[in-house]
């Protein structure tokens, strides 16, 4: 299938035999104009050097990633240095590239010259290139007729990396690079009227055209629609032949779905194993692969289980280097992180927390051989920095943890489970605080790397200040922690828990006691929150506040927690701490200025939301980090009428003032409604959503419960909004 943003070049041009290869290697280039640029360019097309392609053109097999060029820019810096399309590129500014970038790279920056590792037969060497200015370089490419520098400008455009540009202008020049007979053009501009409303047919005819232009990928993607749409297992067949084929072309996208294709369709008789494909796209640079071959290997799920092997594509994906383009969608698809992003890759997370389950495993009854992988799974943790016997011991909790978490709830309620938590939390902290006595140069995002790369979830912070602290906030499974480690006399250690936190009068905030490990419950459970700066106290004292969302065992309405800290120097004093109802998909938390602006859910007196559905009505809750402390600023509705609609409803149920929200007529036929439909003293209507719209300039407001229906017009009045006409319905549930 296509990603939108990866570049597949006609897969006629990548077969064996049909790429002319130069005999003698590029040399440097000359050439060299400095200017400012936003994308650098090498003029170089490239696909990834999967190992069918690195056969097919004689090239040596190599480790994961390296790319094959398939086509070089007239006029470009390729061009000037000698590469040729056939020329396999191992490395670029000393980084794998990957066969996304399309010849950007994120390291290069244009006039500074770049070493490139170029591989021609079985000769190598390092040649020099200097990039320049991506826009004018393929605009005269395009102009002299080179209609893959044209696709190539509008996908720059298109992706918001090649300057401010009219969205038509994009589409435009696709459209004319399409009819030029450029696949991957018409496939881009497929993906561009895909998300038009009302234009499926057109996208559709766009992506037929591309495939008849010989467009690999673009054929795939059609098969595999019809499949998706028929689940006919001819389709499917089909679809898999055509992903195989955009496979053997280099897309090692389309090889991890052609391996999906093959485990879901287990009759379409297709020649390769699904682990065959996914070896094929774990070569060629996708993390993701080598951690789906590592899961067959370790299950034993088509092919003869062997934990050993498991354990090496487990280290493969979480060794994998980052993904240096700007295409950083398609990295992340990879399973790996942008160059110059923060964080290791999701496949590589992956592969580690699997990695940190085979080394906890229990090695009474496993073979020498299993054990002996189970060792080497905490060996090539413990090459994250760590000492071994600190990896098992961590291991060891970990599952332990999990074992207990995956058992009956009450299990979660016991001593042991909490006692088991902390000590798993103590070993993470063990952890930091080894990498942090190994070197010098931590920084916070090295903290976050390195537990990650042991399968531990976790946001850390440094604190600025005369001795050194960072605050970190590990997650697993149900439970989260916040600690501080910070250094005296040379010697780190753990100076401050949040569930231990106390505030300047050394008191403990009671909603603190939210962190102590246990089960989730309905709507509610343990606590996990990452930390992030504020700006300092007046004294120069950092500051720093904790987001904080429960882990309930159902329902997507939770408690979450805002907590406001100051760093003393030695520990953190808690300034503020509240719990607060927000949606899982709807909780947000932004600084803007000096606030520190909370999406909160909206809770009403009359009904209230499905917790386990969309989100309801939500308000801001602003939060003001002043210079003496946080100050509350409270919270504004999205939806007032919604509370005006509340308000009066609650007013008529308990026969309270009305004058203010209704005209006397709205408030007698509401009370004559619910004295006949109404349990005497029940408030609530029960579970519904409200909703508002606008009817001949007046606000409207319908409230739609279980047995009820009522609709309220609102109009403005010298005291504010009352509502001046009302319909309400009782419609019991049967």
């Amino acid at each position: 299938m296509r990603h939108t943003e990866l570049v597949i070049i006609a897969c006629c041009s990548l077969l064996a035999g049909c790429l002319h290869r130069p005999s003698a290697l590029p040399r440097a280039s000359a050439r060299i104009s400095p200017q400012s640029c936003s994308v650098a360019a090498l003029g170089v097309e490239t696909v990834a050097a999967t190992p069918s392609l690195r056969q097919a053109h004689l090239l040596p097999r190599g480790e994961v990633g390296g790319t094959l060029a398939v086509e070089i820019l007239a006029g470009s810096p390729a061009e000037a240095a000698g590469l040729a399309v056939g020329d396999l590129i191992e490395t670029v500014g000393g980084r794998r590239p990957f066969a996304l970038s399309g010849g950007f790279f994120l390291e290069m920056s244009c006039a500074t010259p770049i070493e490139v590792a170029v591989v021609r037969g079985a000769a190598r060497r390092t040649v020099i290139l200097v990039p320049e200015e991506a826009g004018p370089l393929l605009e005269a490419s395009c102009t002299r007729g080179q209609l893959s520098a044209c696709y190539r400008r509008a996908w720059l455009w298109r992706h918001g990396t090649g300057g401010p540009v009219d969205p038509e202008h994009v589409a435009a020049l696709l459209t004319s690079t399409c009819r030029g007979g450029f696949g991957a053009a018409c496939a881009e501009l497929a993906a561009l009227r895909d998300q038009e409303p009302n234009q499926a047919a057109a996208a559709a005819t766009l992506l037929a055209r591309a495939c008849a232009l010989g467009d690999a990928s673009a054929c795939a993607s059609v098969a595999y629609r019809r499949w998706y749409d028929s689940r006919d297992t001819a389709d499917a067949g089909r679809a898999t032949e055509l992903l195989l084929a955009s496979c053997r072309a280099g897309n090692v996208m389309d090889c991890q779905a052609a391996g999906k294709m093959l485990i879901w369709n287990p009759g379409i008789g297709a020649p390769p194993t699904a682990a065959d494909v996914f070896a094929e796209a774990c070569e060629g640079g996708s993390a993701t692969a080598c951690v789906d071959l590592g899961e067959l290997l370790e299950a034993g799920q088509h092919v003869p289980p062997s934990l050993a092997a498991a354990v090496g594509f487990y280290d493969r994906a979480r060794t994998s280097a980052s993904c240096p383009t700007i295409d950083r969608n398609a990295c992340h698809d990879l399973g790996l992180p942008a160059a110059g992003e923060e964080g290791i890759g999701p496949a590589a997370f992956r592969a580690s927390r699997l990695l940190l389950s085979m080394c906890g495993r229990p090695r009474d009854d496993a073979s020498p051989q299993d054990a002996s992988a189970l060792d080497a799974a905490c060996s090539a943790l413990a090459g994250a920095g760590s000492d071994h016997e600190g990896i098992a011991q961590l291991s060891r909790l970990a599952a332990r943890v999990t074992s207990l978490a995956d058992g009956p709830v009450d299990l979660m309620a016991s001593t042991e489970y909490r006692e088991l938590v902390e000590q798993l939390y103590g070993a993470v902290a063990d952890r930091c605080i080894a990498l942090l006595g190994s070197r010098g140069d931590v920084a916070a995002r090295h903290l976050e790397d390195h537990l990650g790369l042991l399968g531990v979830f976790a946001v850390a912070v440094r604190l600025p200040g005369k001795s050194p602290a960072f605050v970190v906030t590990p997650a697993w499974d149900w439970s989260g922690a916040a600690f501080a480690i910070s250094q005296a006399d040379g010697q780190w250690s753990v100076t401050w828990r949040i569930e231990q936190g106390v505030d300047a009068s050394g008191s403990h905030p009671p909603e603190l006691d939210h962190w102590i490990p246990g089960p989730p419950g309905y709507h509610d459970g343990p606590m996990d929150g990452t930390v992030h700066v504020l700006p300092a106290s007046p004294a120069g004292h950092p500051r720093f506040h904790i987001d904080a969302l429960s882990l309930p065992g159902m329902g997507l309405e939770r408690p979450g927690q805002i907590s406001v800290w100051e760093w003393t120097g030695t520990t953190a004093r808690s300034l503020f701490v509240a719990d607060y109802r927000t949606h899982y998909c709807a909780h947000a938390v932004a600084l803007r200025g000096a606030d520190l602006v909370i999406e909160v859910a909206e809770q009403y007196e009359t009904f209230f939301n499905c917790g386990s559905c969309a989100p309801g009505p939500t308000a801001s809750w602003t939060l003001r980090i002043a210079p003496t402390g946080p100050q509350d600023c409270g919270v504004v509705p999205h939806e007032p009428e919604f509370r005006l609609a509340d308000r009066l409803l609650a007013a008529v149920h308990r026969g309270g003032e009305t004058a203010t929200l209704a005209s006397a007529e709205v408030a007698a036929e509401l009370k004559a409604f619910f004295a006949k439909h109404q349990a005497p003293g029940s408030v609530s209507l029960g579970m519904g959503y409200p909703r508002r719209w606008t009817e001949n300039g007046q606000t409207v407001v319908g409230v739609r419960t279980d047995d009820y229906d009522i609709t309220l017009w609102f109009a403005e009045a010298a005291g504010g909004m009352v509502a001046t006409r009302a319909v309400a319905r009782y419609m019991p549930q049967e």
